[in-house]
């Protein structure tokens, strides 16, 4: 007998809603919900094909440990009792700062993981986490803390009159970021087209998203830097940005101008090989309505100055004061945040959130003196963290859920790396070139095979939404989610692992629901979980 299950797509932040046909606790298709309340019947073909993953031929389902040179499959107890061993004699004889913990975009998305891997390096006393956040756009955040945040949120896409989009084919995409096209719907594009809105692409390809384009920008490859300044210089000059805004909570702007000056409009064109007159039309766009952002995706982001482009896009939308105003609603507040007024004001820096505020975040990296980035040390560094001698190198690491060959910087560098460590632990759902590498491997849990929020999405979403999805599917042979093995290490350890809703009982495990209500107890979310599980594909609570 075939049933349905309502769920959602982990593999990026589109999170589009699905339901699952399941036979035997087999998935026998994937189709999109066409009652989801965001994606509406949208996916892409990621999401329709995700469930061959689970019974993919590369997926490992028992414990692994390496004998004399070989993976052999383990009792789990066994494996993590060695584990403890290890990482306990690591920290023994070298602190526990020697220990290490990576964690890839396979649990980016995954709302018990991240919180459990904080809390666990927490408890051994090491501030060595990283994560694919710190190599994977960090530019986009680092702007907001290093520029400010406002309270009241940008312009929405639905209201907007102007987009300007740089390296964001959203139509076959699914990343987006407050203020953008919606990549859980692209649709979204045309509707607003058809209402009037004057869409602007920056991009080296004739995207599908560019096609759509009042004005496609056809830049050169690596030049979005130059083409931002010479648009905020122009702006400025010609004093086309919101001067009441700006007076009243902008600082900063003559010395940015100043920073700027060699970048006139002839020699953004030399640079971009763009036409003089279709940056002017641009900003003749942009600025010609009230409402509308620059947004971006992966495109500026993965290319040269990364940083200082979107330092600029940010710089762009401050000066144009495309941010909520006081009388004007933030469509989305946030389910699973505090219930907080939005304040149409500049966010003083001690309110601001741990992981964009520049003062939370003294670390600094051993071997380059790189900082902190988002409570977490940068993953750029962490090969030279292993490989450099001396007090503080690191000698043990747990990976979840990511790969770093295939995705930190310089892999030959990183190989040397993983191969010296006296201990890698690789908890993981399918063999990857990591580890191949590891000394222990534990098999993890996709998200149809237990409890998920989509809570990486909830301040990305246009909309108050939040979805809760039981497990679609029990997990094949020994596979778990990564927190019950932190915990399992944690016990071992006879260390602590404490979480927002409180400690964690390490001799009572709780249920994977129980837990996620440890991550996200009541009273720290506008809606109890409760309430947000009552509701099957999800509810937009406005």
């Amino acid at each position: 007998m075939t049933t349905k299950k309502k769920t959602f797509c982990t593999i990026c932040t589109a999170f589009c809603g699905f339901e699952a046909h399941v036979a035997d606790n087999v998935i026998t298709d994937m189709r999109p919900d066409p009652d989801h309340p965001m994606s509406r019947g949208f996916s892409c073909t990621k999401g329709r094909q995700f469930h061959h993953l689970l019974a993919a031929q590369n997926r490992m389902i028992y414990s692994m440990a390496r004998r004399d040179g070989d993976f052999v499959r383990t009792e789990k107890s066994v494996v993590l009792d060695e584990i403890a061993e290890r990482l306990d004699t690591v920290r023994r004889e070298h602190g526990p700062t020697a220990i290490a913990m990576y964690c890839g975009n396979g649990v980016s998305f995954k709302t018990a993981t991240m919180p459990a891997a904080h809390a666990f390096m927490r408890g051994i006393g090491s501030h060595h986490i990283y994560s694919a956040v710190t190599i994977d756009q960090p530019a986009k955040i680092i702007a907001v803390g290093r520029a400010g945040l406002w309270g009241g949120g940008v312009h929405d896409f639905e209201s907007s009159g102007v987009a300007m989009m740089i390296g964001n084919n959203v139509v076959v995409s699914g990343l987006h970021v407050p203020g953008a096209a919606p990549g859980y719907r692209p649709a979204a594009i045309k509707e607003a087209k058809q209402r009037g809105l004057k869409l602007i692409v920056v991009d080296p390809r004739r995207t599908a998203t560019a096609n759509l384009a009042d004005l496609h920008l056809q830049i050169r490859p690596g030049e979005d830097a130059t083409l931002l300044a010479g648009v905020f210089n122009l702006i400025v000059d010609t004093k086309r940005y919101d001067r009441h805004f700006c007076d009243e909570f902008v600082s900063g702007i003559d010395e940015l101008r100043a920073a700027l000056r060699p970048f006139t409009l002839d020699y953004v064109v030399r640079r971009t090989g763009l036409d003089a007159a279709d940056i002017e039309r641009a900003v003749d766009l942009f600025t010609a309505v009230e409402r509308g952002t620059v947004s971006s995706a992966t495109g500026p982001d993965m290319g040269p100055h990364g940083n200082l482009a979107e330092h600029l896009i940010y710089a762009i939308n401050v000066v144009c004061g495309r941010f909520n105003r006081a009388g004007e609603v933030n469509e989305n507040l946030g389910v699973l945040m505090a219930d907080l007024p939005s304040v149409a004001a500049v966010v003083p820096r001690g309110f601001m959130p741990d992981h964009i505020n520049p003062d939370a975040n003294t670390k600094r990296a051993r071997p380059s003196g790189a900082s902190q980035l988002f409570q977490e040390m940068p993953t750029s560094t962490l090969a030279d963290e292993i490989l450099t001698p001396g007090e503080g190198q690191i000698r043990a690491l747990i990976v979840l859920g990511g790969s770093p060959l295939t995705s930190w910087p310089d892999r030959a560098k990183t190989a040397r790396a993983l191969q010296s460590l006296d201990t890698l632990v690789c908890v993981e759902v399918r063999e990857t070139d990591t580890v191949a590498l590891a000394d222990y491997f534990l098999p993890a849990s996709y998200g149809l095979e237990h409890p998920e929020l989509n809570g990486f999405n909830d301040f990305l979403y246009n909309k108050p939404f939040v979805q809760f999805a039981e497990p679609v599917v029990d997990p094949p042979g020994e596979a778990s989610e990564e927190w019950i093995y932190l915990a399992a290490l944690a016990k071992r350890l006879g260390t602590s692992m404490h979480m927002r809703g409180g400690e964690l009982d390490l001799d009572d495990l709780p249920s994977p629901t129980e837990f996620i209500g440890m991550v996200y107890p009541d009273g720290s979310t506008r809606v109890p979980l409760a309430e947000m599980m009552a509701h099957e594909g999800g509810k937009v609570f406005e």
